[in-house]
C-alpha cells in the first residue's frame, strides 16, 4: 500500500515534497534519525505504516503532542473515509513512532495500523489473531512518509 501511494506521487506536481523511508523497525528510524538530525526541522508532518494489508479497520495512534496537522488530518480522514476505525492517544510503547516522538525529537509523527490493535506495547505490536502479528514482532520492514517544505 504504501509503495503504491509512493509511486503515485511520484508523478504529481505538489506543494511539499514526500520522502518515504522502508527500514526496518526500531533501527531504521534510529539511523535515519541520527543521520538527519541538522534536517529534522524540515519535518512537516510524518506518518508511520504498520501493518495495514488486511481488511482490518484503520487505527491512527496521536503524536506525541496529539494537535500535530497530521493528528487533525488522520482524525478527520478516519470520521470520514473508514467505517470501523478508531484512535488512540500517544503513549511511549508500540511500533517505530515511538523513536520519531521521543523526547529527544518529539516529531509531528503518528501511528497509521489496521485492527485489532491491542497494547502497542513492546512486547506484542498487534493481537495475536492478526496474521501480521509475527512480521510485526520480528521487526519485519515499517513504512512511512515525511512531507517536508
Amino acid at each position: 500500500m504504501t509503495t503504491l501511494l509512493a509511486q503515485h506521487l511520484q508523478g504529481l506536481r505538489t506543494r511539499l515534497s514526500y520522502r518515504f523511508l522502508f527500514s526496518p523497525g526500531t533501527i531504521g528510524p534510529i539511523a535515519w534519525l541520527a543521520r538527519n538530525e541538522a534536517r529534522l526541522g524540515l519535518v512537516k508532518h510524518g506518518l508511520v505504516v504498520a501493518g495495514v494489508g488486511d481488511s482490518g479497520g484503520l487505527t491512527y495512534k496521536k503524536s506525541r503532542r496529539g494537535n500535530f496537522t497530521i493528528d487533525r488530518a488522520m482524525a478527520h480522514v478516519l470520521k470520514h473515509g473508514f467505517d470501523r476505525s478508531q484512535i488512540m492517544e500517544f503513549e511511549p510503547y508500540g511500533y517505530d513512532e515511538r523513536q520519531f516522538c521521543s523526547p529527544a525529537f518529539d516529531m509531528p509523527v503518528g501511528l497509521a495500523a489496521t485492527q485489532p490493535v491491542c497494547n502497542l506495547s513492546a512486547v506484542s505490536y498487534l493481537c495475536r489473531q492478526s496474521r501480521f502479528h509475527r512480521a510485526a514482532v520480528s521487526g519485519g520492514l515499517a513504512a512511512g512518509y515525511l512531507a517536508r517544505d
